[in-house]
């Protein structure tokens, strides 16, 4: 079974940041998943 993806915005370096196709961490026990479907810096 393929993992879930998400897009992940990555510091790659100083003033450096990637937009990368990343896969979904597993949750552990109390945490919860949160969709985000916009965000502004």
């Amino acid at each position: 079974m393929e993992p879930r993806m998400m897009k992940a915005a990555v510091l790659a370096g100083p003033k450096q940041i990637e937009v990368r196709e990343e896969p979904v961490p597993e949750l552990k026990s109390g945490e919860i998943e949160i969709r985000v479907s916009a965000c502004g810096v």
